[in-house]
């Protein structure tokens, strides 16, 4: 979709925000999907963490992929509100 000319934003919530920090618990094996994360950032993807997911996996807001954001309630609402398509 981000290929296409879409804007495309990622959502990462509950255990799915281990792919969107900088050193994921290395017995996960993600290293290949953050480096995948930070590719989709670096080609114009928006990646959207959730603090309280982000802060039950053990991590801080210091530990998040360069590029992606926290996700605050008006910003997902604000999201949300202009949204199209939602691939989950």
């Amino acid at each position: 979709m981000l290929k296409m000319g879409y804007n495309v934003t990622l959502m990462l919530s509950i255990e799915g925000v281990q792919i969107g920090v900088k050193n994921p618990h290395h017995y996960l094996g993600l290293e290949p999907l953050t480096k995948n994360v930070s590719d989709f950032i670096n080609n114009g993807g928006n990646v959207v963490i959730c603090e309280v997911c982000l802060k039950i996996a053990g991590y801080n807001n210091s530990d998040i992929i360069n590029g992606s954001i926290i996700g605050s309630p008006a910003l997902m609402a604000n999201l949300l509100n202009k949204t199209t398509v939602v691939d989950y």
